[in-house]
């Protein structure tokens, strides 16, 4: 049976979500949080003064606040399988449902179901980032027109760009694991014709799509905004933003020729459509 290590962290409630944030990015297999404190899961071997000290200098200012409460191995890795057991199908925005895990109920057949089984709280579409986007894309997938998912995780937005009818779809992350995760969740919706590679952005041929989608760090979002402009023939959709990284990532883009259209904002976070400048 797989050995895990649960880091419990405790941090001021305006810092968990980045919190969180951060530990997915380091590698953390999965999250439970509530009222300021934070179960992490990461592989036994893990250091946990070298990982804290990682997260402490990712955090910056709010990374003095953080405390590492208990570092344990976890015997039993049906942590994991317990949590997925408990989600539960839900909708989201007018049209789709997510079925996450084993889940097989749809509580309505008037909507498009997508089966995602998750790896971690992140790209199951119960994270508002995963939402926003997902409700964004609903409005702007067009029917036979090509759309690029960087960062795909589990597969969950190219999926559901595929079933609302978006194509070709090329979907792409530098996480192997996180690749085959997404081919598998794509054939158990019927989308196998999405096209999955292990890459980053910068490494595409000079191809561009009519729609890119981006649901990563802001950091890396500002950082790659000369890439993924170039491959937008006129549409993006971001996500991954915490309300103080708005203007640096908007300004990023603006300087692309990429110009906001749409906002949303939850829960400290925020997904924007962007839109060619002179595009009507």
């Amino acid at each position: 049976m797989a050995e895990w290590r649960r880091l419990t962290y405790t941090v001021p409630e305006s810092s968990l979500e980045r919190l969180v944030v951060c530990l997915h990015e380091l590698g953390c297999l999965g999250a439970q949080h509530e009222a300021g404190r934070v179960d992490a899961y990461f592989p036994g071997r893990t250091d946990a003064a070298l990982l804290t000290a990682a997260v402490q200098q990712e955090l910056g200012a709010a990374g003095r606040e953080l405390a590492l409460e208990s570092s344990e191995l976890v015997p039993d890795g049906m942590w994991q399988e317990r949590w997925v057991a408990s989600l539960t199908p839900f909708e989201v925005g007018r049209r789709l449902l997510i079925v996450p895990g084993e889940a097989t109920s749809a509580t309505s057949s008037e909507r498009i179901p997508i089966r995602i089984s998750p790896g971690s709280a992140f790209g199951t579409g119960e994270h508002v980032t995963t939402r926003m986007c997902l409700e964004m894309l609903e409005g702007q997938a067009r029917l036979g027109e090509s759309l690029l998912d960087v960062g795909t995780g589990s597969g969950i937005l190219a999926i559901a760009g595929y079933l609302l009818g978006a194509g070709p779809i090329l979907a792409l992350d530098t996480d192997t694991t996180a690749v085959e995760v997404a081919r598998r969740n794509a054939r158990a919706n019927g989308a196998a014709q999405i096209m999955f590679a292990a890459a980053s952005v910068e490494a595409l041929a000079p191809e561009r799509f009519d729609l890119v989608v981006a649901n990563i760090d802001a950091r890396a979002l500002a950082r790659l905004a000369g890439p993924l402009a170039r491959r937008s023939r006129r549409r993006a959709i971001l996500s991954g933003i915490l309300l103080d990284q708005e203007p640096e990532v908007l300004s990023a883009f603006e300087r692309h020729g990429l110009l906001p259209s749409e906002t949303s904002r939850g829960e400290g976070w925020v997904a924007v459509s962007l839109r060619r400048r002179g595009d009507d």
